[in-house]
């Protein structure tokens, strides 16, 4: 599980440092997921501080 954890943070990583921001729905594509599991990850690296929310928007802190 953490394993898996770590892979889409690294590919959240990549996509963010191409692109700069990115959406639930975005992410949610990224990592072929539901809207729910995909939302619970970002609030997850939002509280980590890897992060950060702009509104509907997410980045790296």
């Amino acid at each position: 599980h953490r394993d898996s954890v770590e892979v889409v943070k690294e590919k959240l990583r990549q996509q963010l440092q191409q692109q700069g921001e990115i959406t639930v729905s975005e992410f949610r594509e990224l990592i072929g997921s539901n809207r729910r599991y995909a939302l619970a990850l970002l609030n997850r690296f939002d509280g980590e501080g890897f992060t950060v929310r702009r509104g509907d928007l997410r980045a790296l802190r």
